[in-house]
């Protein structure tokens, strides 16, 4: 038995949980919903910070989509010398025409997404049609597995198709779409935890199996927050991204689409 004193000094002490290891055996996205919520007062503020991203992926599997915003928040900040668009000098337009009218002598097009907010997911479920009659071959995204063989044969994506963002419903319609489209449908992820191996090694993936394996090829491709940048700063300033390997080795300039950088998000709304 503690002392009083050892209580409130082991009470003080942030416990650092793994969320992986510990939601991993729980059933379904219902059971991590519930152990979460559960967990949420007793944890440091530090492992509250991460178990509300993962309580933000239950949410958005679950289809409750306000709550993973707002359950895990964040905001960016603008730079300093940004001027924004006015009025006087802009004017709106639909956004899948501009992209794919900027798409129309491209070879790669990139759309990013902030992986708790499946909002981020409904533009490139509506580009697949555009950029497929575009002429657009091959179509990646970031949470496929490789060991899923069968997938377009099948039609349809798997517990076992990739990562836990294919459990949401429209990174699934996302793949079934593209299937049915006709895309060649292409893993690339890199599982290496240092961060400019990941990188590299998702760049050599995508050149590997789409323009070594057919030069003529278009890609589109889906992928996570700052992989689809052109320049180092949004991974770390000495990371290269994803996006500017694959440029370098290809010879190809994507079109890269930036859903995240400005996208603030006001918890209290």
């Amino acid at each position: 038995m503690l002392a009083p004193t050892a209580i409130a000094t082991e009470a003080a002490q942030p416990v650092t949980h793994n969320f992986f290891n510990e939601l991993r055996p729980l059933p379904n996205d219902l059971a991590r919903y519930q152990y979460l919520h559960r967990l949420m007062p007793q944890l440091s503020v530090d492992d509250q910070m991460q178990a509300r991203q993962f309580l933000a992926f239950a949410d958005a599997n679950l289809g409750l989509y306000r709550a993973a915003v707002s359950d895990f928040p964040f905001t960016n900040t603008a730079p300093a010398d940004l001027i924004m668009p006015t009025p006087s000098h802009w004017r709106g337009i639909n956004a899948v025409d501009a992209i794919v009218g900027l798409a129309a002598n491209r070879r790669i097009v990139m759309v990013n997404e902030a992986h708790h907010d499946p909002h981020t997911r409904l533009l490139t479920l509506a580009l697949l049609p555009r950029l497929r009659a575009l002429g657009f071959t091959h179509f990646a995204a970031e949470a496929l597995d490789e060991k899923d063989t069968g997938l377009t044969r099948r039609g349809y994506p798997l517990t076992v198709s990739g990562s836990e963002y294919m459990r949401e419903p429209l990174y699934g319609e996302i793949v079934r779409e593209a299937i049915r489209l006709g895309f060649v449908i292409v893993p690339y992820e890199s599982f290496d935890k240092a961060q400019q191996v990941r990188e590299t090694g998702q760049a050599n993936n995508l050149y590997r199996r789409v323009f070594v394996a057919d030069p003529a090829a278009r890609l589109f491709v889906h992928a996570g927050y700052a992989h689809i940048d052109k320049a180092p700063g949004g991974l770390g300033d000495d990371v290269r991204p994803m996006a500017m390997e694959l440029k370098r080795l290809s010879g190809f300039d994507p079109l890269s689409i930036d859903q995240i950088r400005f996208r603030g998000v006001d918890p209290v709304r």
